[in-house]
């Protein structure tokens, strides 16, 4: 008897527990959303540009599309991220791969290299680019976002320049 009395119990308090978890997408997280988004509202934006629009790892004069970046203010390093591919810095006739999150004042490359090789076939598809510009104290003063595009048939990618993120049909503009 003590037993099913504990059981239930025990299926009481997890009914219980799981009825006041927050639901994902529910006003608490509408709320925080809002304020990051009202957040990330407060820094500029960062232009992301390349002087070549297309690129293949078989162009033995390149090693990647070269970042060219334009951001308000004095930046003093920037932080890139990206979900596939690699950044690349080049010194002294070296091209060194730093994998695909990366702080650096250096120029960047980046290039589509997964698990140090190059990538020739149809293993990726769009890439997304991040780039955050910081100040001396590290602190964010201008983001950026860009994609490329990889064309499996010519072998190409594709700069295809600020990536924008969708939003809802419903929102009134300000």
């Amino acid at each position: 008897m003590k037993k099913s009395i504990l059981a239930a119990a025990l299926l009481f308090a997890l009914l219980l527990s799981a009825c006041a978890a927050p639901i994902p997408g529910s006003t608490p997280d509408l709320m925080v959303n809002a304020q990051e988004d009202e957040m990330a509202q407060d820094i500029p934006g960062l232009a992301i540009t390349t002087p070549r629009d297309l690129y293949s790892p078989c162009m033995s004069s390149m090693f990647g599309f070269e970042l060219v970046l334009n951001a308000p203010g004095d930046p003093a390093s920037y932080t890139y991220v990206c979900d596939g591919g690699a950044f690349c810095t080049y010194k002294d006739g070296k091209v060194t791969h730093q994998g695909n999150n990366l702080t650096s004042a250096e120029k960047v490359y980046w290039a589509p290299v997964e698990g140090g090789e190059y990538v020739y076939s149809g293993e990726m598809d769009k890439i997304l680019i991040s780039v955050t510009a910081l100040d001396q104290e590290g602190k964010a003063i201008a983001r950026g976002t860009a994609a490329i595009e990889h064309d499996p048939e010519g072998r190409w990618f594709k700069f295809t320049g600020e990536a924008v993120a969708s939003q809802s049909s419903d929102e009134t503009p300000a």
